[in-house]
């Protein structure tokens, strides 16, 4: 059985995550802004096979 969580995905997590701590050191609001940019730019472009 192949695992849900690939090392890909958990360096990606972590990414996401210390970009979002580093834009709220920079200005809180976009510690929401950056991310959620990047979510939708998944969403939109992302997952096609």
């Amino acid at each position: 059985m192949k695992p849900r969580i690939t090392l890909n995905l958990a360096v990606f997590i972590f990414g996401f995550v210390f970009l979002a701590a580093g834009l709220y050191l920079i200005y809180p609001p976009a510690a929401l802004i950056g991310p959620g940019l990047i979510l939708m730019a998944i969403a939109l472009f992302g997952g096609r096979r």
